[in-house]
């Protein structure tokens, strides 16, 4: 009995070795896991080669980001007094805070993609025909402060203001964001804009098809009447997509929209499949 007990020891202690066949197995199961996980996250927008042609190169040094940020600012000025929509008087899209010098170069990839995105969402509001864009937020770069003063709403509002980066920021609160620590990243952005629900609907519609993986994470709105602003209180709406089921459809008197929109992105780590 106790040579019995003995030999029972021994193989508890030693590691079972898998066959040739097993392993071939286990592999095969795994590379078809990680085609099928690949291929969500491309259905989803989510692989970084998907975006990558979008944002481009970031600029090598704060002086070269100083100027690319400076072009950015005037280009967007352009480009909606060609289209001949209202916005804040010497806005600065998010940026005033680099009127003066460039970023810190430890910020500058991530100002960069939040740069080409403020582009992309003032074309796609651009495209809506807006009566008027009030202001675009984006979060404050780690370790800085959060939101500033109110962002300007109109032309000539809060002049000094503007140039200076007040009301650039906003935060999302960790509730209501999609992220998951090591897994799911985003860049979170705020914008608002004055028209009618078939803005706000063509504008939804626009996010909800873009390549890019946007996700609609609040809207508020706000009643103006025809003339302008009135007394409305603001309803607000808290939805995890979009679909032409759960938008809100407002009266077509204008209507001010704000909108909290996450740019996700994954942020974990495929397993390497061996041969």
């Amino acid at each position: 009995f106790e040579e019995r007990v003995n030999q029972l020891e021994r193989l508890t202690r030693q590691e079972v070795t898998p066959t040739d066949q097993n392993r071939i197995l286990v592999r095969d199961q795994l590379r078809e896991k990680q085609n099928v996980f690949t291929n969500l996250l491309r259905d989803l927008n989510l692989t970084e080669r998907d975006t990558s042609d979008f944002f481009g190169r970031p600029p090598a040094t704060r002086t070269e980001a100083f100027f690319d940020i400076a072009a950015f600012i005037e280009e967007q000025r352009t480009f909606l007094e060609e289209q001949q929509i209202v916005f804040p008087e010497n806005y600065r899209f998010t940026f005033g805070a680099y009127v003066n010098e460039g970023p810190d170069p430890s910020l500058i990839p991530r100002i960069h993609r939040q740069k080409k995105l403020v582009g992309y969402l003032v074309e796609q509001l651009a495209a809506v025909r807006p009566q008027q864009i009030h202001f675009i937020q984006r979060e404050p770069p780690p370790g800085q402060a959060g939101p500033g003063p109110q962002a300007p709403t109109g032309r000539g509002a809060q002049r000094g203001a503007a140039q200076a980066g007040a009301g650039d920021f906003f935060t999302l609160p960790a509730a209501a964001s999609v992220r998951v620590p090591d897994l799911v990243d985003s860049l979170a952005f705020r914008v608002a804009f004055t028209g009618n629900s078939e803005t706000l609907r063509s504008f939804l519609n626009q996010i909800a098809e873009s390549r890019l993986p946007f996700v609609v994470r609040g809207i508020e709105v706000e009643a103006q009447g025809v003339g302008g602003p009135g007394t409305g209180a603001a309803a607000q709406a808290q939805q995890p997509a979009v679909t032409e089921e759960n938008v809100r459809i407002v009266a077509r008197h204008l209507s001010r929209f704000t909108l909290t929109l996450e740019f996700v992105t994954f942020a974990g780590q495929l397993p390497q499949v061996g041969t």
